[in-house]
């Protein structure tokens, strides 16, 4: 049986929250763009404050005006799902490019599924590339994935299968489902012309991932001596 909390202590701790979102408030009114952002933060998610996605949209727009990029994402996904505001992909990528911009991978890897399912922007390959090169360059491994298969098919890029292998090899060692079922599926693929020119080639200058295994290789017994 779990020990009860002592009421003491709980109404202590609720003090420090009240004290701690009073003084959140009092910088986000004083303009701090990173206060806005948390207390945006805390009405969207329902921390320590009932829910308010009015308000959420309020002080996240507050914290985009002043360049903060990660308020840019929150305010773009808002728009793009249509929480606490109508529907509007258009508005949601513009705030989302704003933040991307700024080097944010969050915003680079979702508006390169925007350019990708032309959601908000117009349809680009070649656009939803650049997005998911930059966030895969931070090492963001749906991007990696998605501009990976772009380099297999040589859709927005110029083909190129061994760019496409490195990155879905190295979006499924950080665990990507989507990577880790494409390369079971172009194992098969490999493994018929490994022994061509061509294939040797190209598995020899892949990155060392578990995902990819070289054919077993039947040993010729070596002579014994009578």
């Amino acid at each position: 049986m779990e020990a009860a909390f002592p009421p003491i202590l709980r109404e202590f701790t609720l003090k420090i929250i009240m004290v701690s979102l009073q003084n959140l408030e009092e910088a986000a009114l004083q303009g701090e763009a990173e206060a806005q952002y948390q207390l945006a933060l805390r009405y969207a998610q329902g921390q320590r404050v009932e829910q308010n996605l009015d308000k959420a949209r309020l002080w996240y727009e507050k914290a985009a005006d002043q360049d903060h990029a990660a308020a840019q994402l929150q305010l773009g996904l808002l728009y793009v799902h249509g929480f606490g505001v109508k529907r509007n992909l258009e508005i949601g990528c513009a705030w989302m490019k704003k933040s991307a911009d700024q080097g944010n991978v969050d915003a680079q890897y979702n508006l390169g599924v925007a350019y990708l399912k032309g959601r908000g922007v117009e349809q680009s390959n070649i656009n939803a590339a650049k997005m998911f090169s930059k966030a895969a360059e931070q090492g963001f491994a749906m991007a990696e994935y998605y501009l990976g298969y772009l380099y297999l098919i040589g859709s927005g890029v110029d083909q190129d299968f061994q760019k496409a292998m490195y990155l879905i090899c190295a979006a499924a060692d950080k665990g990507c489902q989507e990577a880790l079922q494409l390369t079971e599926n172009l194992q098969a693929f490999l493994l018929k012309f490994y022994h061509s020119q061509e294939g040797s080639m190209l598995l020899k200058d892949l990155p060392p991932v578990k995902t990819i295994r070289k054919p077993y290789k039947k040993r010729t017994p070596k002579p014994r001596g009578e």
